[in-house]
């Protein structure tokens, strides 16, 4: 269901996550301006995270989330991605549960799971030679997805071109998942 505003056409977004990477030098400013954006276009519910730091959480960081209005504010996972894998594969089996439950009633569930894209979070990733080289050998179109790579699937997902898909997790990955 899109909604046309003032000669744009918007899509509903009713969940969103907010990841903010713990580092030596926390984005603060990030923190707080993807939980507000988030919350300005009305989006109902808002879920923060981000890594400790030095074992514990960034003061700064958790702050910055609380005045950008979050529902959920989360300290979880770190460099080497196992809580974050753990927590993505089970958000793709809700996914799938929740088709079943909320399908009788008209309603499509399905996620979207792109690969490192190329915004000002995900260049702190890329901005390491060694980890980017990484990601770029993972990835087999030998690249970082930039974000007009996945505008296509989002309007997919929320249009009736898609009226019959429910429970699925659309990969854009370049084939990240291939192997």
């Amino acid at each position: 269901m899109t909604r046309e505003i003032l000669g744009h056409r918007n899509i509903p977004v009713q969940s969103v996550g907010c990841y903010v990477p713990g580092r030596k030098f926390p984005m603060v400013a990030l923190a707080h301006l993807s939980v507000a954006t988030a919350k300005v276009a009305g989006v109902p519910r808002i879920v923060a995270c981000t890594p400790p730091f030095g074992g514990k959480p960034n003061a700064a960081v958790i702050a910055a989330m609380h005045f950008g209005g979050p529902d959920e504010i989360w300290v979880l996972g770190g460099i080497n991605r196992g809580v974050y894998c753990a927590s993505t594969h089970a958000l793709e089996r809700m996914i799938k549960s929740m088709a079943i439950e909320w399908g009788p009633h008209g309603v499509r569930v399905n996620t979207l799971c792109p690969t490192f894209i190329r915004t000002p979070l995900g260049e702190q990733t890329l901005a390491d030679p060694v980890r980017r080289a990484w990601i770029e050998d993972k990835i087999k179109l030998g690249r970082a997805g930039e974000i007009e790579d996945i505008m296509g699937a989002v309007v997919y997902l929320s249009s009736d071109a898609s009226a019959l898909v429910t429970g699925t997790s659309l990969m854009v990955d370049g084939g990240w998942t291939a192997d």
